[in-house]
């Protein structure tokens, strides 16, 4: 594939019905088409017996790395199988489209599988007032969100607009520095 087409992929957020994004994950996966789902370990019980998995930390939700074109023809094809909807952004009636450096903070937080990571689908208006940082160091590194306060612990939130927050575990404010805003 040529670089210059790989630079016109961006970041849908998709929606599928009935759990059924780790089956689209697997497909996507064995067309070579990069996409993500947020997993978290989950404590389940079966048969009496108390097992973690990992499971979607939201249902039905995917993100898909690839072009317009290409997401249109993948929705025809899986239609019957696999239905996808687009997210849309009800302001611009778009599908939303995730900025790289967003979702790639998004899934450095997102894929720590970390107990104390909360994913928030509802996000209240207070918890946008927060300040812009960035990791300087330790795993989080070079992550970039806003800083909330949930639990009485600091905490980074990297906010998808429209779709979803996810909100790491406790970060020590020595290793935050806070980015100037325009």
């Amino acid at each position: 594939m040529s670089v210059k087409k790989k630079e016109s992929y961006k970041w849908f957020a998709i929606r599928v019905t009935y759990g059924r994004e780790t089956k689209l994950k697997a497909y996507l996966d064995t067309i070579k088409t990069e996409s993500f789902v947020p997993l978290k370990l989950t404590e389940i019980i079966r048969k009496g017996k108390t097992k973690k998995e990992l499971l979607p930390a939201i249902r039905n939700l995917i993100f898909i790395h690839t072009n317009r074109p290409t997401l249109d023809t993948l929705k025809k094809e899986l239609e019957s199988s696999i239905p996808i909807r687009y997210m849309i952004d009800k302001a611009r009636k778009m599908p939303i489209i995730v900025p790289d450096d967003q979702m790639k903070h998004f899934i450095a937080i997102s894929s720590t599988q970390d107990e104390q990571t909360l994913f928030l689908t509802h996000i209240a208006p207070v918890l946008r007032n927060g300040t812009r940082v960035r990791v300087t160091n330790g795993i989080f590194k070079g992550v970039e969100g806003t800083i909330v306060r949930i639990k009485r612990d600091r905490r980074i939130m990297v906010n998808i607009d429209g779709v979803v927050a996810v909100v790491s575990a406790h970060i020590h404010p020595s290793l935050l520095e806070k980015i100037d805003t325009l």
